[in-house]
């Protein structure tokens, strides 16, 4: 290949190359200095952490996350996910409509001793996604009447347990055997 037409190779493929990234660079430079537009739906928390300090055993581990939609489309929170199944939340199905709050309400069961901290993930159509809460705190070991009123519980549900299997129908294959013989 002669050295010309090597230039006029590399001519070819400068102007190719040219073509595809000026669209891309003018596309850049349409709104220099202008904030980005308001998402559709935003959903905004008052905090995204609480701390319960210390509770009591077996004690109200319930709090409300308040939340507004500072956007200006109706905020749908499609899920919330939480850490692990000690706790549970509870959130509004139906759409949030502009400038309206809400709440997701987060109950951690305080029949678990010692520290915790646990995340809850919010998943909505709102501009930041997910976005994190974290509840923590310490329970306390319970007292010795705590315990005891624990174990009185427990046993009285084995024994709820074993009263309704004593009392369950009788298995089905003895029941045909007692029926009479069709003709």
């Amino acid at each position: 290949m002669k050295l010309s037409e090597k230039f006029t190779a590399l001519g070819t493929w400068s102007v190719l190359l040219i073509i595809l990234i000026l669209p891309f660079t003018l596309k850049a430079q349409e709104n220099p200095g202008q904030k980005p537009a308001k998402p559709a739906a935003e959903i905004t928390f008052e905090t995204t952490v609480h701390d319960f300090g210390k509770l009591t055993f077996g004690g109200d581990g319930t709090y409300e996350f308040k939340f507004k939609n500072t956007g200006k489309e109706p905020l749908v929170i499609n899920n919330v996910k939480t850490s692990c199944g000690c706790t549970v939340p509870v959130w509004p199905k139906e759409p949030i409509n502009k400038r309206k709050s809400g709440t997701i309400l987060v109950k951690y069961d305080t029949k678990r001793q010692g520290n915790f901290s646990k995340t809850i993930t919010v998943y909505s159509n709102g501009s930041i996604q997910p976005i994190t809460l974290t509840i923590k705190g310490e329970v306390q070991q319970p007292t010795p009447q705590e315990l005891e009123q624990m174990h009185t519980q427990h046993a009285q549900k084995a024994k709820e347990k074993e009263k309704v299997r004593k009392e369950a129908p009788v298995n089905l294959l003895e029941k045909e055997k007692s029926l009479p013989e069709k003709k």
